[in-house]
């Protein structure tokens, strides 16, 4: 009797177990469905841009933020070459640096990577910086790049700079104004001394003035 009811139990166990599984595993194909759409969410939410690059340059995901940085619609970026977003001036240098990235990729964050000139759809440029990191898989070397459209960084420093030359010149101009005024007010008080010792003579009233002196005035 005993044997019969630790039977049961067991098969109680195993029942349970297979359940447990069972959620498990609809749990993980709930989260493999739903993980995409998250995950694009979750990138598209990041402030600064993303960009993957496949091993030949091309692009394969790019986020919202460098549509807008670009000034490129959804999708349009997507399999062109990475140079698309590159002067042209510039282009043929960066793929050099591209292909010695691709000998030996490695993290390189934001602060030491190389400063980024961007091309806008509309041909206007801007200053940006960008960090890169290899990520590899199975179909091959792919690199995310992480870019940050520097202007207003740039603006407010530059505007900075400006206040702080400014105080400067002021500052001197405040120190040569106060010795120039020393120097003026030491010589108008050597005239001022000068003329107080001698006074100008007066003019001796002549002419039809000199019949008016002396007069009452009448209505």
């Amino acid at each position: 009797m005993v044997r019969h009811r630790a039977s049961h139990k067991g098969v109680g166990i195993a029942r349970a177990t297979r359940k447990q599984k069972e959620t498990v595993l609809q749990s993980g194909l709930r989260a493999a469905v739903v993980a995409p759409n998250v995950l694009w969410r979750l990138i598209d939410a990041v402030a600064d841009g993303l960009a993957l690059t496949d091993d030949e340059g091309m692009l394969v995901l790019v986020n919202r933020p460098v549509n807008g940085m670009f000034g490129y619609g959804p999708g349009e970026l997507i399999g062109r070459p990475v140079e698309t977003v590159i002067p042209v001036g510039l282009q043929a240098s960066h793929r050099s640096h591209r292909a010695a990235y691709a000998r030996a990729p490695t993290v390189r964050p934001m602060a030491a990577g190389p400063r980024l000139v961007g091309l806008r759809k509309d041909g206007a440029t801007f200053p940006g910086k960008i960090s890169l990191s290899p990520v590899p898989a199975a179909t091959g070397q792919f690199t995310l790049a992480v870019i940050r459209d520097v202007t207003a960084a740039r603006q407010r420093g530059a505007l900075i700079d400006f206040a702080q030359a400014a105080v400067v010149v002021m500052a001197s101009a405040r120190s040569c104004c106060s010795q120039e005024n020393e120097a003026q007010a030491r010589t108008c008080g050597r005239h001022l001394g000068k003329w107080r010792r001698k006074p100008s003579p007066r003019r001796p009233v002549t002419g039809r003035t000199a019949g008016l002196v002396g007069r009452a005035c009448t209505a």
